[in-house]
């Protein structure tokens, strides 16, 4: 009996981390999208191609609260790329807004651009030739002409070659540019959590205990959210899920596309990604339904005395305020109230990919011990 009930709270667990992991992944996005973080994060990242004395520089001064920091300089990098990347033929196909930076440039398009510089706008052909003359006369940066010049030597005059080289070039300021997008998210996505589990009251702690002292309500919390899991698919980096009659995606990554498909020379890139297809707020009462229709579990609080209840205890509106025994008993909850908390909060930052896997297996221990138990009662 035990065994089984320990089943069915990791049942319950994991569900209630699975859609805490997708409302806080639909948070995220809608932050990210309303503050273009994506566009700004592809933008820096092309600006930030080359550092070419374009950072704060310090003065020399003895004492540090004497020192003054240099006013940012713009280098010849990121004035060239603000005068001229959004007005290339190749980029603006690609913006939604004018002088608005899209969420992802694939490299062929970043490619192109530079290429079409060096040859002066000629029609770029799979018979086009490059030369370090080409290089050299064109207006493009000192830092892009060196750069190129030795994806010319190596390539060994060969156009396809340079332009391989310039794409891989690309594509590794664009690892580094989701990497450092995704550092932020997490840090973003973790306050999230952490907010959402204290206005949700989603405390570890008091669901195990209120779990485990209901066997039965616990039990029937396990049999519907069974019930629910063909209505939930995880395809990658985007959950799929059905509440209500309605369907929805989820992008449960969020990361900057690091790479496309250029299987082609001079042709069309194609970015194989996960796109959201609906707003935060349909994604946050889809979820909403499906966990109350399914999870069984309440969250949430009733009134503010059930608030203060839940993180104080009840001794706290009858003593007197600076008893010591009152001081003993707040603080105690409070602390326990806490840590519950911050289990929930981490718990929901490995992801709902993890805790879908981790459903889906604990279902299956949950039908093969259910099915050895029918046996041996059988048997009997």
């Amino acid at each position: 009996m035990l065994t089984s009930s320990i089943i069915n709270l990791v049942i319950l667990l994991s569900f209630i981390y699975f859609i805490t992991s997708l409302m806080i992944t639909a948070i995220n996005e809608s932050i990210s999208a309303y503050f273009n973080n994506k566009n700004n994060t592809v933008k820096d990242a092309i600006r930030n191609l080359f550092f070419d004395g374009s950072d704060n520089k310090e003065d020399d001064s003895k004492w540090f609260w004497m020192k003054k920091e240099a006013a940012p300089q713009d280098g010849e990098w990121k004035t060239y790329i603000d005068a001229n990347f959004l007005k290339s033929p190749f980029i603006q196909p690609l913006l939604r807004e004018r002088n608005k930076y899209p969420a992802f440039i694939p490299a062929k398009n970043f490619s192109l651009f530079v290429l079409d510089k060096c040859l002066n706008k000629q029609p770029i052909t799979t018979t086009s030739t490059i030369t370090t003359n080409d290089i050299d006369s064109s207006e493009l940066p000192a830092d892009m002409k060196a750069t190129l010049n030795t994806f010319l030597f190596q390539a060994g005059n060969d156009l396809k070659k340079v332009q391989e080289l310039l794409e891989e070039f690309y594509n590794n300021a664009m690892d580094r540019a989701a990497d450092w997008y995704r550092s932020k998210a997490k840090r973003r996505m973790l306050f999230i959590a952490c907010l959402l589990c204290v206005l949700l009251n989603i405390d570890t702690v008091n669901i195990i205990n209120d779990s485990l002292n209901d066997p039965q309500e616990l039990n029937g919390s396990a049999e519907r959210i069974i019930a629910a899991l063909p209505n939930m698919k995880a395809q990658g980096e985007v959950v799929k899920v059905s509440s209500n009659g309605k369907s929805f995606s989820i992008n449960v990554v969020s990361p900057l596309p690091r790479r496309s498909d250029t299987t082609q020379l001079y042709g069309q890139s194609k970015v194989t990604m996960g796109v959201a297809d609906s707003t935060c707020g349909d994604n946050m009462s889809g979820l909403t339904i499906l966990y109350l229709g399914s999870g069984g579990y309440s969250i949430g609080y009733k009134g503010f005395s059930d608030a203060m209840n839940e993180w104080f205890s009840n001794r706290r509106f009858e003593k007197a305020p600076f008893s010591y025994a009152l001081l003993g008993s707040v603080s105690l909850k409070l602390f326990i109230k806490m840590i519950g908390v911050l289990l929930s909060a981490f718990a929901i930052q490995l992801g709902s990919n993890y805790w879908f896997g981790v459903l889906n297996k604990a279902i299956n221990i949950r039908s093969v011990s259910k099915r050895k138990e029918d046996n041996s009662t059988d048997e009997k």
